[in-house]
């Protein structure tokens, strides 16, 4: 029963009723000989089942996430400050602004690792569209609520884009004479990150977080379309893209 009572709640709140409307088209047109609504409306069906399970998403993540693996202690004990890369937020709340999902991930991983080995944090991240407050500064008093002093955060308001972090902040860390930073980002989006501190003349060392792959095994709840699975893979897609328009661009 509970297997049973999983499956149906996955099925309720998944895309599987518009892959089902997608195959009932095509099948629909067959009738009536509309061969090439047919055909799309089955493609479309087919896609949109397999990027919408958990298998398609691993892989994809795998693609982008393994590129760069997290550096050691030892490595980080070496870094001279923090870089975290702004990832969002969300405001007006009835407890205020607040970090996105993704950025929450990425501050808690910052705060583990400054527990561990103290030294400046470097929040970078400025007013995207039409946000009435930089990112940083959101950041900024979590970082402080976690109880890491107010003197060892250093923000950067202006940046909106990964580009622009990487430029802004290295004014920053110039002025101070930093060069190797441990930047802390998500996993998905490390490789571009990376790539483009190192073009600013920095030595990157990597603390991915926020993790997409999953490593367990499958059981048949995996293949069953999740909205989740899309947005992840809408997100890599997108970092695929990002890595190939840097490239062009000569960010990298």
């Amino acid at each position: 029963m509970f297997i049973l009572g999983k499956i149906i709640g996955q099925l309720v709140i998944s895309p599987a009723i518009f892959i089902a409307l997608f195959i009932f088209l095509g099948i629909f047109s067959n009738r009536y000989n509309l061969k090439k609504i047919k055909r799309v409306s089955i493609l479309l069906g087919i896609i949109l089942y397999i990027i919408t399970i958990r298998p398609t998403v691993d892989l994809t993540a795998k693609l982008v996430e393994n590129r760069v693996q997290p550096a050691t202690a030892g490595e980080i004990e070496k870094g001279e400050a923090y870089v975290v890369l702004g990832g969002g937020i969300i405001e007006k709340t009835p407890v205020g602004n607040i970090p996105s999902e993704t950025a929450s991930v990425r501050l808690m991983n910052t705060a583990i690792l400054y527990n561990s080995h103290p030294k400046t944090i470097y929040i970078t991240g400025g007013k995207v569209t039409n946000q009435q407050v930089s990112e940083s500064s959101v950041y900024k008093k979590i970082l402080i609520g976690l109880n890491i002093p107010d003197s060892d955060i250093l923000t950067e308001e202006r940046s909106r884009t990964t580009m622009e972090n990487a430029r802004y902040t290295s004014e920053l860390l110039k002025k101070s004479n930093i060069k190797n930073i441990v930047l802390v980002t998500s996993a998905s989006h490390m490789t571009r990150s990376k790539m483009t501190f190192e073009k600013q003349g920095f030595n990157v060392i990597p603390a991915p977080c926020g993790y997409i792959q999953n490593y367990k095994n499958y059981n048949m709840l995996d293949f069953i379309p999740r909205s989740d699975n899309l947005s992840y893979f809408m997100r890599l897609i997108w970092e695929f893209a990002g890595i190939v328009y840097y490239g062009i661009r000569g960010y990298l």
